[in-house]
């Protein structure tokens, strides 16, 4: 008898082993289908909504007790992060329950906490990660399931936050991977640590890091074996030099990270294994690269580029503290320097490498191995870009003149000679020439500047001629004539001195006869020239090229100009250090008398003359007031200097400086320097320091700003802006200060009443209404009507973002404010108000301002008030 249609199959409910169980759980939240609805509405909460569903859908006592303890307190967003605190207490007081029968509903209501809260709820992780591992202990499948969903959402939902501390996430993860737990809950581990280490390349650096990584600042015995294996997957695969199928991006970041980790954890003496097989890898990629055909040889070099910056990274990382053997390097890399170009970016990581290493070891490597790795880069048929950008980054080297110098002057001479890059070559001598003698800021500096000698000797000529031919060359841009002035007093051999010498002074009398019609880049111009022809004579012959006259009507042009003042104080400080007392004499003074930068170099321009003082018993004490100015404004403005500069501000007071003051018109120097100074200077400079240290700290990159400037005009506009400090004046304080001094001698205030009020009714009318709506007399009704489209101007570069306005609006608004209280304060301090010029206008005017919005404006007007001496108000 055949078998019944029942038992034609196969039993489908087969008891099924925990084993087969476990294997069957499947668990992806990546790729859930999210609903249209599932985000709450505004004020409301995922752990709110979920809290309402599991009401539902479990009953037991369990739930219902936690429900108890956080009833009331999730309603809103505000209320849940306000009890955030006790939400947590009772999840994890309930989630260690023995044989909870609401597991499933607590596990779901923290991932929705973790939801609502996000970055807060990194700071509970920890401890939910403790208790759900300690759920994985149990038999029940059903539970496991529900546990590793929960881990998992949690994943998934604060990703961006864990990996940022990846060594603290490694940390909970590398228990779980020990062979204590079962094999189910390893592989969870690792797919669960999986997914966040492919979040950031970081991540896997830094799992690569613990891998190698031993104790007490040693790498384990592994290294030896792992390091050059990981250093393989940065390139090609196999011998027949096959394309890797990694990808490479990714893979050189990670291992960048894992460098970044051993370098801050492993010590010097334990360094030594670490740049044995970064050397043999470069070595053995450099000699294999011109043995293989031209793909192959692409793949190898950028294999070889990759190896070489992770060397660059360790020999940098705290100025070479890493570097055991600085000589070693060196000859490895003079070895790949041999070797023919293979391409650009080999070649410009290749010297960089070398760059860093001259900087960090000048003071271990041998002489012989600097010389042979500089003169390698000047034989490598290289860009001269790559060239001069690495002279550049030496010139801080203590050895420069010594060792670079001379190969720099070589390699220039040819460059220029073959008729190539000769304007880089230009940018490159004035930026040497500009770093090591900077550009003198006023005379004081004059007698102690030297100059920076290029000597090219007398074989060599191609430099100073191409000099010469773009100083006589008419079409030479202003830039570049001002490099070459830079260059010209430096540079050896001049041949033709004399008519270099008359080709700047013509243009210089081009220049003079453009009378009040001259730029600031040419006023910097003639700076530039009043100091090369200052560096070029040899004996005073500059006051034969330019007659003082010409400096004086210059001063009376432009006497505002702080290149003109900085051209004529090395002017008449070259006439000092000679001994021209033709050229300082008093009448020359009177003819040319008539902020910071302007004042300083002006007192330093008036200092240089013969003046006739006041005769007094001592001559010897005096120092004349434009001496006393000048040391006053020459003494920083620091916590520390501040006394040395009250002294010499003492000494400019009426009583004393009577008889430092020279005879002539100069009776109101100490007024006019004193009325000059702005003493919020000194709580401008004390707040930008106090501002710096409130910040946390910037890590510098190491960069150096002078290398991005890339051609000549950039370096022209750097060093005139350098030169040229833009002071502006903040009238609006210098007008509040005024009225604050009044309130010193309020009495002759008053007495000038018919002068004082018509001020300050004119100050209301004309900047006070304007900015506040409330208290205007009028009001334009027509600023917001339409305008026809074809009557505005069509010019972008005129309009301004309401954002702009408004700031402009609101910084306005609080100057007026400023001047009106200071106005105010004043007022207040006159006794007979009502002896007042227009004093029923200012009654009026305090009783509306009393009702103004702003407390400190009551108060002043009140004081006003009060000067009435009102029976019906008292004084509290």
């Amino acid at each position: 008898m055949g078998k019944s249609a029942h038992h034609q199959t196969e039993n489908k409910f087969k008891f099924q082993t925990f084993s087969e169980r476990i294997a069957k759980v499947d668990i992806d939240v990546i790729h859930r289908v999210v609903h249209h609805d599932d985000t709450p509405e505004e004020n409301l909460t995922y752990f709110g909504e979920a809290i309402e569903k599991w009401t539902e859908l479990n009953c037991t006592k369990h739930y219902a007790d936690f429900r108890k303890e956080i009833s009331n307190q999730v309603q809103t967003f505000a209320q849940l992060v306000h009890h955030k605190d006790d939400i947590v207490a009772g999840l994890t007081k309930h989630l260690q329950v023995p044989n909870s029968l609401a597991l499933d509903a607590l596990l779901d209501l923290t991932v929705q906490l973790s939801r609502d809260l996000q970055k807060d709820f990194i700071v509970y992780f920890p401890q939910f990660f403790k208790l759900l591992v300690g759920l994985l202990v149990g038999q029940d499948v059903d539970l496991l399931e529900q546990v590793f969903t929960a881990l998992a959402y949690l994943f998934k939902y604060l990703w961006r936050y864990l990996v940022k501390d990846i060594q603290q996430v490694y940390g909970y993860f590398s228990e779980l991977l020990s062979g204590t737990h079962r094999e189910y809950i390893r592989n969870f581990a690792a797919e669960s640590f999986a997914f966040l280490m492919r979040k950031r390349a970081e991540g896997t650096g830094r799992l690569l890091f613990e891998m190698i990584k031993g104790v007490k600042g040693q790498m384990h015995s592994c290294i030896e074996t792992v390091l050059p294996l990981m250093l393989s997957k940065l390139g090609p695969v196999g011998k027949n030099i096959k394309k890797s199928e990694l990808p490479l991006d990714l893979v050189t970041r990670s291992v960048s990270y894992m460098f970044t980790c051993v370098c801050q954890y492993i010590s010097k003496e334990h360094a030594v294994t670490i740049w044995n097989i970064i050397l043999s890898c470069a070595a053995t990629i450099s000699s294999s690269c011109s043995n293989v055909p031209k793909k192959k040889q692409t793949l190898l070099t950028s294999y070889l580029t990759k190896i070489l910056k992770l060397a660059d990274q360790v020999v940098n990382y705290k100025s070479g503290f890493l570097v055991t053997d600085p000589d070693k390097i060196a000859k490895t890399l003079i070895e790949i320097l041999k070797e023919p170009s293979l391409g650009e970016e080999i070649d410009e990581t290749t010297i960089h490498l070398v760059t860093s290493l001259l900087l960090v070891s000048h003071t271990t490597l041998l002489v012989e191995n600097s010389v042979k790795l500089i003169s390698q880069v000047m034989k490598k048929k290289v860009p001269c870009d790559i060239v001069y950008t690495f002279f550049k980054s030496l010139l801080d080297l203590p050895l420069f003149e010594k060792n670079v110098l001379p190969a720099l002057i070589a390699y220039t001479e040819s460059v220029v000679k073959e008729g190539k890059e000769r304007e880089k070559t230009l940018h490159l001598l004035t930026h040497i020439i500009l770093h090591k003698v900077p550009l003198l800021q006023n005379g004081a500096e004059l007698e102690h500047y030297s100059g920076y000698i290029i000597d090219y000797g007398k074989d060599r000529t191609s430099v100073v001629k191409y000099l010469s031919d773009m100083l006589m060359d008419s079409s030479t841009e202003l830039p570049r004539l001002w490099s070459v002035l830079v260059c010209l007093p430096h540079v050896r051999p001049l041949v033709n001195k004399d008519q270099l010498i008359k080709v700047i002074l013509k243009k210089l009398d081009q220049l003079c006869s453009a009378t009040g019609n001259l730029t600031d880049d040419q006023l910097y111009f003639i700076y530039q020239i009043v100091l090369c022809l200052l560096k070029l004579q040899l004996d005073g012959e500059i006051f034969d090229w330019i007659p003082v006259e010409r400096i004086k009507s210059q001063i009376s042009l432009y006497s505002n100009n702080v290149h003109i003042l900085r051209a004529s104080d090395l002017y008449f400080t070259q006439a000092v250090i000679d001994n021209k007392e033709d050229v300082l004499t008093e009448d020359r003074l009177l003819q040319i008398y008539s902020f910071y930068r302007i004042r300083q170099l002006s007192l330093r321009i008036l200092t240089h003359f013969d003046m006739r003082l006041p005769s007094v018993g001592n001559s010897s004490d005096q120092m004349g007031v434009f001496r006393i100015c000048l040391e006053a404004e020459e003494t920083s403005l620091s916590v520390q200097t501040y006394r040395e500069r009250q002294m010499f501000l003492q000494k400019l007071e009426f009583t004393t400086v009577q008889y430092q003051i020279p005879i002539g018109p100069f009776t109101q120097v100490p007024l006019r320097y004193l009325l000059g100074l702005n003493k919020e200077d000194f709580w401008n400079l004390y707040l930008n320091h106090l501002k710096t240290y409130s910040r946390p700290e910037n890590i510098s990159k190491g960069t150096d700003s002078s290398l991005e400037q890339d051609d000549i005009e950039d370096i022209f506009s750097s060093h005139k802006s350098t030169l040229c400090v833009h002071e502006d004046v903040d009238y609006n304080n210098f007008r509040i200060q005024m009225w604050k001094t009044m309130q010193s001698f309020a009495q002759l205030c008053e007495s000038k009443s018919r002068d004082v009020v018509p001020l300050f009714l004119q100050f209301l009318q004309e900047e006070y209404y304007a900015v506040d709506d409330i208290f205007a007399r009028s009001q334009n009704l027509l600023k917001d009507k339409p305008v026809d489209d074809d009557k505005m101007e069509d010019d972008d570069t005129e309009e301004k973002t309401d954002k702009e306005l408004k700031g402009e609006k609101k910084k306005s608004r609080k100057h007026v404010t400023s001047t009106l209280l200071s106005q105010l304060q004043l007022l207040s301090l006159f006794t007979n108000p009502k002896s007042l010029y227009k004093e029923a206008e200012l009654r009026n005017i305090y009783m509306e301002l009393l009702q103004h919005k702003n407390g400190e404006i009551q108060r002043v007007v009140f004081k006003c008030i009060m000067t009435y001496k009102p029976q019906y108000l008292v004084p509290y």
